[in-house]
């Protein structure tokens, strides 16, 4: 009884032993960048054409140049929870958009009268869990909860401005340098609420080139010629979804409403390393309208598309300055995983 005992024992300190010695599986692949703590981003869609295309009898068509469509955005991720298989993140997040058009012209057309210099704000918090299950095998979920729209400006509940949104990817991490992930995403990046199929492909070809990918919304080459500096090309899909209500009670047909927008952005980016853990990036491209539609929120035509719109294709830029939660930020802080 003794020697079984003492058998077991063994074992059991080997199997601990080796299970220690695991490198859990991770969707992180060799040279691809650390996550961003601190990110501001302020972007600019420069001049071009926004057609109204009414599709309901009540409205006209109408037709107005822009001078531009600005975005400023704060995003600050925190750790909840960071053990060796599991990490849980959290992020709150701030977006500002505005719309000008061109010497403030609307045409005598209310819903541009409405956008114009319109400020629309959001609110976001947003959750990240990944799940490591092996050494090859990992889970990856997503979540979140925004209020898009003039909250302070109505009497309905909050809750009418809600936006949710879920992520959940089951992965595999082929090598240190080759990982993927399917799964299915919810979320407003086609302007309404959409679910599809995504497809995750992280790889590193050599210590200069790699890609990183959310296919289809997604996918970017990465050069990285030194530790100090990257450069990406790719594109994107880029979304917006708010609920407006009309500054006057003049109006029975746009009374509250909702404009959906989406974007692909063909982008090229730079990124480079001011000091550390500081970092700045200039991104320029071309954008793409998809979709910029509007939606009277139930009140007259059953939540059924009223305007259909269109966005002229323009160049944009976008500034960046992110903070890299690296060993030296970790510990100015006093955080030591």
């Amino acid at each position: 009884m003794k020697y079984k005992l003492t058998a077991c024992l063994f074992f059991i300190s080997i199997t601990l032993a080796a299970q220690d010695s695991i490198k859990w599986a991770n969707h992180v692949i060799e040279n691809m960048p650390l996550g961003r703590g601190l990110d501001i981003n302020y972007s600019r869609i420069f001049k071009s054409n926004l057609v109204a295309e009414s599709k309901v009898s009540r409205l006209t068509n109408n037709e107005v140049q822009t001078e531009n469509f600005d975005n400023l955005e704060f995003d600050l991720k925190f750790p909840i929870y960071v053990g060796e298989r599991t990490q849980v993140i959290g992020s709150g997040e701030y977006t500002y958009d505005r719309i000008q058009f061109r010497n403030n012209a609307t045409n005598n057309y209310e819903l541009f009268e409405i956008l114009n210099k319109k400020e629309l704000r959001s609110r976001k918090l947003k959750f990240y869990v990944t799940h490591s299950l092996n050494r090859e095998n990992f889970l990856k979920f997503r979540t979140s909860i925004e209020l898009n729209g003039d909250v302070a400006d109505t009497e309905q509940s909050f809750t009418e401005f809600a936006k949710y949104s879920l992520t959940a990817a089951y992965g595999w991490q082929k090598s240190a340098k080759n990982a993927y992930a399917v799964g299915l995403y919810m979320n407003y990046a086609l302007g309404r609420s959409t679910i599809y199929p995504v497809f995750e492909w992280n790889k590193t070809w050599n210590n200069t080139w790699g890609f990183e990918s959310k296919l289809p919304a997604q996918f970017k080459v990465r050069y990285t010629p030194t530790k100090n500096l990257r450069v990406y090309a790719g594109y994107g899909v880029d979304g917006l979804s708010y609920r407006l209500v009309a500054p006057s009670d003049e109006t029975n047909i746009l009374e509250e409403f909702e404009i959906r927008k989406s974007d692909l952005k063909f982008t090229l980016n730079i990124e480079r390393r001011l000091y550390d853990f500081i970092w700045i990036a200039t991104e320029g491209g071309l954008n793409y309208n998809i979709r910029f539609e509007v939606a009277d929120n139930d009140k007259l035509y059953n939540n059924e598309t009223i305007i259909d719109g269109q966005l002229g294709t323009a160049p944009y830029l976008k500034f960046s300055l992110f903070l890299v939660p690296n060993e030296s930020l970790k510990s100015l802080f006093g955080y030591n995983q």
